[in-house]
């Protein structure tokens, strides 16, 4: 992915130097539709015969036709993402080349922070995966993508609904379970987490969303997750969506006030189990 995401970006590059409109590029190569803008944007490769013709229509220097041709043999390589849905696997395939995540989500906590148990009982209530096995290769892969964000490389912001503190309260234990992990993985140096309370209305209702800002090249791209499918939308969206993130974070709880709010929910469920042993009894 971030091999496309460079050649891409170096097309664009010569494809203005030399003054050629997209029309212009698509009649001369016979494309049809947005393949030029899919290109450009990262999300489709070429083959050595369209770099070929790029190269010479363009008139790429000398020095860089090998570095075309290198990105685009190797965004065309084979690349295994896991058990990951198709339509996911560009949001995979650039974490690796991510520097910072900044992700808005509303009924659930970002993968890169959950625990198994949480993910699993995500899992076990959802439509989408529906056989044990299914749900086993998913939480597999997403215990293995936190290594990520373990790892220190990778800043991750993720601003939260309070709803999703409510969400699995009938599984006591598993919740519990899980805003321990936040409290922990917010002690991280390369992690903040902040949540949205229940009563301020913000410009992304009902939308989660998530920045990836890249290293090499340097570009934001915005990955939304439906329950089908996955949209990676381009040009002013980005700009749109790091407007309406800044809104969110900041009418968000402080990184403080969130720990604080997150450790009282903990005590919370905790005084729950009680009087439920408590009725037992």
């Amino acid at each position: 992915m971030i091999a496309k995401i460079q050649l891409g970006q170096l097309l664009k590059q010569y494809r203005d130097q030399a003054k050629l409109s997209p029309e212009q590029v698509s009649e001369h190569m016979r494309w049809h539709g947005t393949k030029l803008s899919r290109i450009e944007n990262g999300y489709t490769g070429v083959t050595d015969a369209e770099a070929d013709r790029l190269i010479q229509f363009y008139s790429v220097p000398a020095e860089d036709h090998d570095l075309v041709r290198t990105l685009a043999a190797d965004g065309r390589r084979r690349v295994s993402y896991g058990h990951v849905r198709t339509d996911a696997r560009a949001y995979v395939g650039m974490l690796a080349g991510a520097k910072r995540l900044r992700a808005f989500a509303i009924d659930t906590f970002d993968g890169l922070l959950q625990t198994e148990d949480y993910a699993r009982a995500l899992l076990t209530e959802s439509s989408t995966a529906t056989r044990p096995v299914d749900r086993d290769h998913l939480i597999s892969g997403r215990m293995q993508r936190q290594e990520i964000i373990l790892s220190g490389n990778v800043a991750l912001e993720h601003i939260v609904s309070e709803a999703a503190l409510h969400q699995l309260r009938t599984h006591n234990d598993v919740m519990q379970g899980q805003l321990r992990q936040l409290l922990q993985m917010s002690a991280l140096p390369n992690v903040t987490i902040q949540v949205l309370p229940f009563g301020r209305p913000h410009p992304a209702m009902g939308q989660p969303f998530t920045l990836v800002d890249l290293a090499q090249p340097e570009r934001t791209v915005v990955y939304i997750e439906g329950i089908t499918n996955s949209f990676y939308p381009d040009g002013r969206s980005v700009e749109t969506h790091t407007l309406v993130y800044d809104r969110i974070k900041a009418l968000a709880l402080s990184v403080e006030d969130t720990r604080g709010l997150l450790a009282r929910s903990i005590e919370e469920m905790e005084n729950d189990q009680e009087e439920v042993r408590g009725d037992g009894a």
